[in-house]
């Protein structure tokens, strides 16, 4: 099941609003215990929930989502070759000499070979590509793979034409942040309970309620409102019962 974008990043709002939870939880309770005057705590609070509230605005609106290195491949195999020919041309290498041969290209007396698939290049490829650069009288090539094996090594150091074998991570560390690879805006998922629950209930935020649990279970020794904490700890650890039932009930699965 694919949730989106939208999942995700909400799903990361979430995370943050536990972290900051727990953070004003434990700073009341040092507060507590250092016996500083309620309405001051209580002001102090309300100053850290409103400048949280606020970053969490201007960072939704500044958010640039970019494809990750796994989306960029399947972006590049789909789009084939003349993709990553504009974006080495045109973004990376925008004052080389580049000149398009079709099958390779010439990049700054460079001469650039491609095998952008969802397989390894094989031997059968290497081979293909090999017989095209003889044929063009090139003594040294590179050859771009969207899926890099390092078995083919094997054959290249038998051949006599230097050949230099990458895959695609170099050129997305240059564009990574490029508008290029900006992620196009997905359709609204609708706000369901079970994109509620699946948002709220991650198995990363498991540890969170563990934690929050534990923390007030312990500090709860230690304060006057012992029963107060103890209750904040049985609502945490519910949370956490209940966040590993959704978990099991509506199982998450990850893909590329």
């Amino acid at each position: 099941m694919i949730i989106g974008n939208n999942y995700c990043m909400f799903g990361k709002t979430i995370d943050r609003t536990l972290l900051c939870f727990i953070f004003i939880s434990l700073f009341a309770v040092i507060m507590f215990l250092l016996k500083v005057n309620t309405i001051l705590i209580i002001f102090m609070i309300s100053f850290f929930l409103v400048i949280y509230f606020i970053y969490l605005i201007k960072h939704h609106k500044k958010t640039k989502l970019y494809l990750s290195y796994k989306e960029f491949i399947i972006r590049a195999i789909l789009f084939g070759q003349d993709y990553v020919k504009t974006i080495l041309s045109e973004i990376i290498y925008q004052n080389a000499k580049f000149k398009d041969f079709d099958s390779y290209i010439e990049l700054d007396k460079k001469y650039i070979f491609f095998n952008l698939k969802f397989s390894p290049l094989s031997f059968d490829g290497l081979v293909t590509i090999y017989r095209q650069a003889k044929n063009a009288g090139l003594e040294k090539i590179i050859i771009i793979s969207a899926i890099k094996d390092k078995k083919v090594l094997n054959l290249i150091k038998y051949l006599d034409i230097e050949i230099k074998l990458m895959d695609l991570h170099p050129i997305y560390r240059k564009i990574k942040k490029n508008d290029i690879l900006l992620k196009q805006k997905s359709k609204t998922t609708p706000l369901s309970i079970r994109y509620v629950l699946l948002s709220f209930f991650r198995k990363q935020n498991i540890k969170y309620f563990i934690v929050s649990a534990l923390s007030t279970f312990i500090l709860s020794f230690f304060t006057l409102y012992k029963s107060y904490y103890i209750v904040l700890s049985l609502i945490a650890l519910v949370f956490a019962i209940i966040n590993i039932t959704v978990n099991i009930l509506f199982e998450q699965k990850n893909y590329l």
